[in-house]
């Protein structure tokens, strides 16, 4: 399962993602629209955090203000062996830690996970 990280700001963006993902068989996890009513969703994001095959941050201007994308992105690099992926969506440079691995453009997305061996675990 790919764990998709984004700004609630920007959930169009990470839901047409997720679309196009799921489309070529890669199962996601979308806070949005796969937690429950009624879920404590702290716990049930931490739980897709460490369940998840691979991370994937949609990189705006707003996933970088946001508080919860960047514990969620810090989860994601300290967790071991956890493959993560970060898709620029506008000019927005990835914060941090994260600026020293090359981010994806969204066009490339499909091809990078179809063929980097650090992604097998997601292919279907």
């Amino acid at each position: 399962m790919i764990f998709i990280s984004h700004s609630t700001k920007n959930e169009a963006v990470a839901k047409e993602i997720r679309d196009e993902l799921e489309k070529k068989h890669y199962k996601c996890f979308l806070s949005g629209d796969d937690l429950e009513a009624d879920d404590d969703w702290h716990d049930e994001i931490w739980k897709a955090l460490k369940g998840c095959h691979a991370f994937l941050g949609v990189v705006t201007k707003e996933f970088y203000e946001s508080a919860f994308c960047q514990q969620e992105l810090g989860a994601a690099l300290a967790l071991p062996n956890k493959p993560r992926l970060l898709i620029l969506h506008d000019a927005t440079k990835p914060p941090g830690f994260a600026a020293r691995f090359q981010a994806c453009k969204r066009s490339k997305l499909l091809d990078t996970l179809d063929t980097k061996p650090r992604y097998r675990m997601v292919r279907v």
